[in-house]
């Protein structure tokens, strides 16, 4: 597969506001394919849909993957894209998600704004970049690390911007399995991600960073292959909702905190409502994050790491309250408010 480009169908359709013309449209893309062949090249193989999908409008980021399932097989990725205007300025906004047929997996919306139409055809550019997330197949694992085979990396990039996935790149992986009437079963691996380290050649050395000890284990009674997707976050809030595990009953009122994956300051997001609901907002630097949810401010009940931005369906996470060690907190913490006021003048 590192020999192999990427077939990308556009769908791009747009409000009436934004006066795409069939003129502007054609301009657009054509200036626009310029540059995909100036600063990307061969890794990226794009034709353009002459009828764009009904279902790319103002409200795609609620559309479910399953509408999308139509698609050509040969295509790899087919970019989803919206053009509207900014009442605010007049500034045409591009918004769209990429859908890859292989595990049929639809991204997180992605926005960018171009502020004059002069530059709209670069913007667009920059946009499909934020788009595209590279295919791999794991092909093995050592030490804490998997080893990836990206899809196109073999092919000449025509510069930076073309390389299909650099160090820092994070996937995701996907299990598909093959089941007993001979259909794919698509399974993404949960709270799991594959950050890149290092490149050689068409391989990539990923630090694993996961909520389990063995997260890529090949103890799976039916076939299947373990394939990566890459993954960049919107600019979308994730929504989790945190259960009891016993009775399912809402875990309010718990502290959650995130960090770094690698490492670094724990932040204080907040805390958990009356539903167990809270939103976590993706950070300034846009990477996978640890969160923890704490009982009186210090027992862990839960630890997992995830990526703020990817994705806007809410998460439904089962922890057991720990209700002893809770009580234990609020009782340690009443005795020192009992001696700081005893000892005050």
């Amino acid at each position: 597969i590192e020999e192999r480009p990427y077939r990308i169908q556009l769908h791009l359709a747009s409000d009436v506001s934004a006066r795409l013309d069939g003129t502007g449209r054609r301009v657009l893309i054509e200036t626009w394919r310029e540059m995909v062949r100036r600063f990307v090249g061969e890794a990226w193989a794009v034709e353009v849909a002459e009828r764009p999908h009904p279902l790319v409008n103002d409200r795609l980021e609620r559309v479910e993957a399953s509408a999308f399932q139509d698609f050509d097989p040969t295509v790899d990725k087919a970019w989803l894209v919206w053009v509207s205007l900014d009442p605010a300025d007049g500034g045409l906004v591009f918004s769209g998600r990429e859908y890859d047929t292989a595990t049929r997996w639809l991204g997180p919306l992605q926005r960018r704004k171009a502020p004059s139409p002069l530059d709209a055809p670069r913007t667009f550019f920059r946009f499909t970049l934020d788009l595209f997330s590279p295919s791999a197949l794991i092909v093995g694992q050592e030490g804490g690390r998997a080893h990836l085979k990206v899809q196109g990396a073999a092919v000449p990039a025509a510069g930076e911007l073309g390389a299909v996935a650099a160090v820092g790149t994070t996937f995701i992986p996907i299990r598909l399995v093959t089941a007993r009437d001979e259909s794919i079963v698509v399974s993404r691996i949960a709270y799991t991600y594959l950050t890149v380290e290092s490149v050689d050649g068409a391989t990539a050395r990923c630090r694993i960073v996961s909520a389990f000890r063995d997260p890529l284990s090949q103890r799976v009674s039916r076939p299947n292959t373990l394939t990566a997707l890459g993954i960049k976050p919107g600019e979308s809030s994730l929504h989790l909702r945190f259960l009891n595990k016993k009775d399912h009953t809402p875990a309010a009122g718990y502290t959650l905190t995130e960090r770094a994956a690698t490492d670094g300051p724990v932040r204080e997001i907040g805390v958990t409502d009356r539903t167990g609901r809270i939103e976590v907002k993706p950070g300034v630097n846009r990477e996978v994050v640890r969160l923890r949810l704490l009982a009186g401010d210090s027992e862990p009940l839960a630890e997992f790491p995830i990526m703020p931005g990817e994705s806007v369906d809410e998460r439904e996470i089962a922890v057991d309250p720990l209700p002893t060690a809770a009580s234990f907190q609020v009782r340690l913490e009443a005795l020192r408010d009992s001696i700081g006021d005893q000892v005050a003048p």
